[in-house]
């Protein structure tokens, strides 16, 4: 009896970009190859990532620091695309932007954790976005009502800046921005 080897192909990121948009109440990402279905977000987290990007969007067109983009996908690796809930591209790197692609690295990537997705923003995007040199990472959680900021030094993020509940830090990229993190949370 002869056993066949089955080989599993990953799917690149140019046949990813191929799909299209995604169906809808559903959220594609490559990962490694593979495709990656998830649920649309919770409103808790459609709230903190709307009124974060509002307060961003206020803060950044009028200076013309850059442009802001959500839920847009960002590819990192051949077999892996992702998409931060927020990236920013500062001026100087629009560049990296085109009509229809976004190319890596971000200069800012925000992560809104969900319940279903803590691990994924906390260890895997981390580990890809500090990889990539993606010079600042924020990690908001409706949850427990926090904001952490990240900095790449030496290749590694560091934390940089934490807040909670009703405070308003002023993080990096954007320390002159306050960010009063009590109009993020759902009552």
């Amino acid at each position: 009896m002869t056993v066949a080897h089955i080989h599993t192909i990953k799917m690149t990121a140019d046949q990813y970009f191929q799909l299209g948009e995604d169906p809808p109440g559903v959220h594609l990402e490559l990962i490694d190859g593979e495709i990656i279905v998830s649920p649309s977000a919770y409103p808790r987290h459609s709230q903190a990532v709307s009124e974060l990007h509002a307060m961003l969007l206020n803060y950044i067109k009028p200076l013309k620091l850059g442009k802001l983009f959500l839920d847009t996908d960002v590819p990192f690796e051949r077999h892996t695309v992702r998409r931060p809930d927020i990236c920013f591209y500062a001026t100087p790197n629009l560049h990296r932007v085109s009509p229809t692609r976004l190319s890596p690295p971000p200069d800012l990537c925000i992560e809104v954790l969900s319940p279903g997705n803590i691990d994924d923003d906390r260890i895997n995007k981390f580990n890809l976005y500090q990889s990539h040199g993606v010079p600042h990472y924020w990690i908001i959680d409706p949850e427990a009502r926090t904001a952490e900021a990240y900095a790449l030094q030496a290749g590694k993020y560091s934390l940089t800046a934490i807040a909670k509940s009703t405070e308003t830090p002023h993080f990096p990229p954007f320390a002159d921005l306050a960010l009063p993190l009590a109009e993020l949370w759902m009552p």
